[in-house]
């Protein structure tokens, strides 16, 4: 039994150990495990080291009357004080960390970090928002909780609640909160004055070739929630139809190629989006704040270019994507604002995606807010140049994606669609080739020489304008793709509102294969953290006294 003592004393110092070790961690980061493993610990090794002193009386004795025994006390007085006035100093930091967090992201995509136009919307907010997270027994996922303290703690005027749906009853109809949304697992509910959001938890979306991707409850969505609810003016986006454009609705829209996917990305960043028949109206609504004409298969007529342009004279806002072997009607207009879409198709055999020449990956930027925060690649299909030539209209215009230096811009289209081949040759534009061209057009009343009685060619109306030479990139098939969604959303909200707004997008990240639930998460953080490593410990003082009882 006196040899047992002294492993049921290691033991128990052991279990003591980690009890404390847990509890500092806690106060420190937060709740890491349940308190149970805390106290079941701490009372586990108190009773091993009450056991082992028991069974080993003379030890005990010798402990507590030899001359080592008060040398000893009297050392250990000094050593328990500072004992204690290092859990004191811990606890203290631990105190100080949470009421002043110190916060690094070691991430390479800083998935840690609010996206700069997260953190630039939360500086603006002048009145309070209210953020009130709905989950059973007010316990979200972690990573939602940690995602919405990044918010509070961004900006003082974000207040977070957690509250457990059953209950508050109180808050549910204070909000009218449907009950359905609630059961679906949680809500965040996000409200400024009498405007508010509701955010359901959102689950995983599965999205057909090229890529599986996952949509977490995410930054995207809430940051645009506070968007909207802090945003008195809605603005509205018009998708011009009737020449083979791609839609935003319907079968059609739901294609590869269409654009129901766009549509949705525009609407939860709080744009209003509405399709547009010419032949029918004859004119673009006066409440549009952007009128976009998406891959137009057949030339528009003259009345509906006519349109177009007394739109643009006003000061209105167009953004144009034209593919390749496809004449619009529209390319003397852009003619004389300076710009020359090419009758080409950009190849890449270097830097081509799946190394299909005709889908090139783009990383050259020009020096505009569009492409300003672009730090990763786009993907471009089948795509045409976009020039700026020698006019007094381009100075405020700028070229903002380029294709690699290795591409070049195939004018003979027939040999490459009719027949399959690529001929690099002397007539074609060789690498970087611009692909899209953004700029405002000042003094837009003054251009052109449509006569309309309602507009004032003395008017200083300025109309921004973008233009891309594929509208395949802003598709169901490649929005998704990198940073092609960040692009078509930028391209929109710089258009709808100059320098001001740049889009909050979706932080789509591909799904790893192992999707573990918040339950396995916290089991396998205690098993790496706590179990594995106590029994580590634990087996080394069995080793340790095995060793010292064989030998002696």
């Amino acid at each position: 039994m006196k040899r047992l003592s002294t492993l049921w004393i290691g033991l128990g110092a052991v279990a003591i150990g980690f009890s404390l070790l847990s509890y500092l961690l806690t106060v420190i980061f937060g709740p890491f495990l349940e308190k149970s493993w805390t106290w079941g610990n701490l009372a586990v090794g108190l009773v091993l080291l009450a056991i082992g002193l028991s069974t080993n009386r003379e030890l005990l004795g010798v402990l507590l009357h030899s001359e080592g025994a008060r040398r000893v006390g009297k050392s250990g007085g000094n050593s328990l004080l500072a004992t204690l006035l290092g859990i004191a100093i811990l606890a203290g930091l631990g105190f100080l960390l949470t009421q002043h967090s110190l916060r690094f992201d070691w991430s390479e995509t800083g998935q840690n970090t609010l996206a700069q136009q997260s953190v630039e919307l939360l500086h603006s907010l002048n009145e309070e928002v209210e953020i009130v997270a709905f989950f059973p027994n007010a316990d979200p996922p972690r990573a939602m909780r940690s995602l919405l303290g990044r918010y509070e703690r961004e900006n003082k005027k974000i207040k977070l609640v957690f509250a457990d749906p059953n209950q508050r009853p109180d808050l549910i109809q204070r909000y009218s909160i449907p009950l359905h949304l609630i059961g679906g697992g949680g809500l965040v509910h996000v409200a400024m004055g009498d405007r508010s959001e509701n955010i359901p938890h959102l689950v995983d979306v599965e999205l057909p070739d090229p890529a599986d991707l996952r949509v977490e409850l995410s930054e995207h969505l809430l940051t645009n929630a506070i968007l909207r609810v802090t945003k008195v003016e809605q603005r509205v986006v018009y998708f011009l139809e009737g020449h083979g454009e791609r839609s935003i609705e319907g079968e059609v829209g739901s294609v590869p190629e269409g654009y129901l996917a766009a549509g949705e990305a525009l609407r939860e960043a709080g744009v209003r989006t509405e399709r547009l028949l010419l032949l029918s109206t004859g004119r673009i609504p006066a409440d549009a704040d952007l009128l976009v004409i998406a891959g137009p298969q057949r030339s528009l007529s003259g009345d509906a270019v006519a349109a177009i342009e007394r739109y643009v004279r006003a000061g209105g806002a167009l953004l144009l994507m034209l593919e390749p072997q496809v004449v619009s009607g529209l390319e003397e207009m852009l003619l004389t604002w300076g710009v020359r879409v090419g009758n080409d198709m950009v190849i890449d055999q270097k830097q081509g995606v799946s190394t299909q020449a005709a889908t090139p990956l783009v990383s050259l930027y020009g020096d505009h807010p569009i492409t300003r925060d672009l730090n990763e690649p786009t993907v471009f299909h089948v795509a045409r140049s976009v020039i700026l030539a020698s006019n007094e209209n381009t100075v405020d215009f700028v070229e903002i994606v380029f294709s690699s230096e290795d591409s070049w811009a195939e004018k003979n289209l027939e040999a490459f669609f009719v027949r399959g081949e690529l001929l690099k040759d002397d007539q074609d534009l060789l690498g970087p080739i611009p692909m899209a061209v953004a700029g405002i057009l000042k003094n837009a009343a003054q251009e052109g020489e449509v006569p309309d009685e309602e507009i004032d060619p003395s008017a200083n109306a300025s109309a921004y304008i973008v233009v891309f030479g594929d509208a395949d990139f802003a598709g169901n098939q490649l929005l998704n793709l990198v940073k092609n969604r960040d692009l078509f959303l930028n391209a929109v909200h710089w258009l709808t509102e100059g320098d001001e707004s740049i889009a909050i997008r979706a932080p789509y990240t591909r799904a790893s294969r192992f999707r573990p639930t918040a339950a396995q998460m916290d089991l396998i953080r205690i098993l790496t953290l706590f179990v594995l490593p106590e029994a580590i410990a634990l087996l080394g003082v069995w080793v340790r006294w095995h060793r010292r009882t064989r030998h002696g």
